[in-house]
């Protein structure tokens, strides 16, 4: 990022607060007891920036119903799926307009549980749900303890929850898919529940890459050639050529280890681990050429080619991109704000696909990323249905829109960053096989571990696929 962009863009962002805030906008409340607005009515301001007259054209298309001043109970361990801040950012007062909105429309008051929160949520809902108590409405949970509640048969089967809509496009596919177990299926996630901060892409180092005979990488994303083989090429490349001028620097840095980097490139690729229909047994699917080619080209990219540093690792590794040591750093989108102002000009891209047939960029959901599912005990299914597919419906595509926009405003200036990060966010990976192993101890998420060992050591793949195999069905002679 070139050093004067901070200053035109802290310009650009002050306008854009000062003409926010000279709108008629209301007080967004503090997160004592509740989500909702002090007065839902006050929503409805004379404003441009005021999304609620949108929301309420989302809702006027959903089902009628007044719920007489119910409250609706979300039992959450993250409050900024709802208030995002306490309503002090952008995204925040967009939840306050969808909130209301969503209050309006169903005469209803929503609320957290009292450990909302904190850690002691999963713990809270799971025996509440076991003892078939009414306890909330809504559960939001990132996927390590989302798990437990599945393997404690503490969740119900959204399927059957009235009026969830479970094939509308405002919920992410391969999250249903990723949760299904024959004929149960425990979560779902939209962009209800989205963190894009959290998803990782790839920074470059523009100074680095104009000195080298290379075609511009943003062409290169656009033209649907950046794959694995181009990033190896242009990692080595930048690497002789520093070197051949007495430099140090490397290709390509990351803030994980090549163990977890397998699972961002294999998220990338779009492949799946398994194939994981409702109502069937899952069966594992990934002993083909596309795996082959996959931990060929990982290999060659992360532990054979010396473009690769694998001793700078977190922090160091944004340290020494910063300093100017690396082409290319691997890292979660939110990395931008500690790379402001570093003194090297830099852009970013989405994580390469596997080769130029793939036609869609996907982007990788690290056990961090939040699932929604409903309680057993649960005693209005159709109230939960309702609301929660309206929360859904009304958030589609909301937290990338502003993730993009904030970014944009703070850390980037060029129109191509906004269309990077769109690519690189837009299409979440869930990966089945990685629920189950959570849910499962004995079945850890080893399909990942085979990748690495294939890639990494040279480990027999035909050996360790018939291993897990194995485990697998184990595991699933257990539910069928």
């Amino acid at each position: 990022m070139k050093n004067n962009k901070i200053t035109s863009v802290f310009i650009l962002f002050l306008s854009f607060v000062i003409l926010f805030s000279s709108c008629s906008t209301p007080k967004v409340p503090e997160f004592n007891q509740t989500a909702q607005p002090t007065d839902p009515s006050d929503a409805q301001t004379n404003s441009s920036t005021n999304s609620s007259s949108l929301y309420d054209q989302i809702l006027s298309k959903r089902i009628d119903k007044n719920f007489e001043g119910k409250s609706f109970r979300i039992a959450t361990d993250n409050i900024n799926h709802i208030l995002a801040d306490q309503g002090e950012s952008l995204l925040g007062k967009e939840h306050y307009f969808r909130n209301a909105a969503i209050e309006k429309k169903y005469n209803i008051k929503i609320s957290m549980t009292e450990e909302s929160g904190t850690p002691a949520i999963t713990d809270r809902i799971r025996t509440e749900a076991l003892a078939g108590a009414d306890y909330c409405d809504l559960i939001l949970l990132e996927s390590t303890s989302f798990h437990t509640l599945a393997a404690t048969d503490s969740l119900l089967n959204v399927r059957s929850v009235p009026y969830l809509d479970i094939n509308a496009d405002f919920y992410f596919e391969k999250s249903l898919e990723a949760t299904t177990l024959g004929s149960i299926s425990y979560g779902i996630a939209g962009d209800f529940v989205y963190k894009p901060e959290d998803v990782n892409v790839v920074f470059f180092n523009e100074t680095l890459l104009s000195q080298a005979p290379l075609p511009d990488l943003y062409s290169l994303v656009d033209n649907n050639q950046w794959d694995m083989e181009n990033l190896l090429l242009y990692s080595e490349e930048i690497f002789s050529l520093a070197r051949a001028n007495g430099a140090d620097v490397y290709g390509i840095l990351s803030t994980v280890p090549q163990e977890e980097l397998v699972n961002i490139f294999w998220a990338a690729s779009g492949m799946d681990f398994m194939k994981n229909e409702y109502g069937t047994r899952p069966e594992l699917i990934y002993n083909n050429e596309s795996t082959v080619n996959f931990i060929t080209q990982f290999s060659n990219t992360f532990c054979r080619s010396i473009a690769f540093s694998t001793t700078t690792v977190h922090q160091s590794a944004i340290t020494s991109f910063a300093s100017g040591d690396s082409l290319f750093l691997i890292a979660p989108l939110k990395t931008a704000s500690e790379l402001v102002g570093c003194g090297i000009d830099w852009g970013l891209i989405p994580v390469p696909k596997l080769d130029i047939n793939q036609k869609k960029h996907y982007s990788y959901n690290d056990q961090g990323y939040t699932l929604a599912g409903f309680a057993k005990g649960t005693a209005d299914q159709v109230f939960s249905g309702i609301v929660s597919s309206a929360f859904f419906a009304t958030s589609k595509g909301l937290n990338q829109k502003y993730a993009i926009q904030t970014y944009l405003n703070l850390y980037f200036s060029s129109p191509n960053d906004a269309t990077m990060m769109k690519k690189a966010i837009e299409n979440p990976y869930y990966d089945p096989v990685e629920f189950f192993g959570q849910i499962d101890t004995s079945y850890t998420a080893s399909t990942q571990t085979l990748l690495y060992r294939s890639a990494a050591n040279g480990t027999n793949f035909e050996a360790l696929y018939k291993q897990y195999t194995k485990m697998l069905d184990k595991y699933l002679d257990t539910k069928f």
